[in-house]
């Protein structure tokens, strides 16, 4: 576990992940209270961003990206009226 100011010390193939944890869970890790693993089963919000050619179109046509996670998790836009392939208005 490495700390924001603790970034350069990630080596090899590793990666960095930033998780957020609520202020309790992060009082309690830092009191010593709890563990990291303790920690990281607390609810925690999450965003993702990701850029994405399909993602664009969609919100451009007023739509809202996600993907069916009964077909292979194939791009879907949320549209007003039912969801589409691409984006609304087709």
């Amino acid at each position: 576990m490495f700390f924001k100011e603790d970034e350069n010390e990630c080596i090899g193939n590793s990666e960095q992940v930033e998780i957020p944890i609520g202020k309790k869970a992060f009082d309690d890790l830092i009191g010593g209270i709890s563990t990291v693993n303790e920690s990281l089963v607390q609810p925690f919000d999450i965003r993702y961003f990701a850029y994405d050619p399909y993602c664009k179109r969609c919100k451009d046509s007023g739509g809202r990206c996600g993907n069916n996670q009964t077909v292979t998790s194939a791009f879907v836009c949320y549209c007003r009226d039912k969801p589409r392939i691409h984006k609304c208005n087709q």
